[in-house]
């Protein structure tokens, strides 16, 4: 059986890691190998820590392929990213995907990605330069391999994520350090219109509305089992 990357993407604190997590817990407990280093990174560690660690991938990725770290520096750029606006963080975070995608791929039977190459397509996109599939494709290139790639699209109401980011303690994503709720509201729509036109054949949609996030994760894992 070759490695199942499995990819959440949607807007910040639509449930990717909760739902996510469940979904990996299950197939553990299954049998099955499986990997969660977003996941992982994000929640044991403190924010100071996962930024130095991000930044010693970045370092090690360079040593190691550097024409793929050209590459990513090539697309960041493409996105119209540059050093005043965030050129640094956005290569860290595409290559932080690609090394793990590298390092996992036949290892295990799932690597679970809450927010994988495709939420980062999703962030580099926001800048409005390219397309999002562009993106995603060019990242599937800069890893070269032909990987089964699932996703899974975390639909969320816009009023439910700003309602749920008042009682989340950090404010990791772009959305959360705006401090007026208008630009809030427009940054999120715009993520939302991006995630609505990604074109992917391996695609679920997981709709809000109030779903407990054990039936979402069932949905997952019915899915996964009937695709294969």
């Amino acid at each position: 059986m070759r490695t199942i990357f499995l990819d959440f993407y949607g807007l910040p604190g639509c449930g990717k890691s909760t739902v996510s997590h469940i979904v990996a817990k299950k197939l553990k407990d299954s049998g099955m190998r499986v990997a969660e280093p977003v996941y992982v990174l994000d929640h044991d560690v403190l924010p100071v820590i996962r930024k130095l660690k991000k930044l010693f991938v970045g370092i090690a990725f360079v040593v190691k392929y550097p024409v793929k770290f050209v590459k990513i520096k090539h697309l960041v750029k493409e996105n119209g990213y540059c050093r005043r606006n965030g050129e640094l963080s956005q290569i860290l975070n595409v290559t932080q995907k690609v090394h793990q995608t590298l390092r996992c791929n036949e290892v295990y039977d799932y690597v679970i990605f809450d927010e994988g190459f495709c939420q980062a397509a999703v962030s580099l996109a926001v800048n409005g330069n390219t397309d999002c599939n562009y993106n995603i494709s060019e990242i599937m290139k800069i890893i070269s391999g032909n990987l089964e790639l699932r996703t899974v699209y975390m639909k969320e109401e816009i009023e439910t994520v700003l309602e749920r980011m008042k009682g989340r303690h950090t404010r990791d994503s772009r959305v959360e350090k705006e401090k007026s709720e208008k630009k809030r509201i427009l940054q999120l729509r715009k993520i939302e219109n991006i995630c609505e036109h990604i074109d992917l054949s391996e695609n679920i949609i997981l709709y809000g509305k109030d779903k407990p996030v054990s039936e979402k994760a069932d949905e997952v894992l019915n899915w996964l089992e009937k695709i294969h």
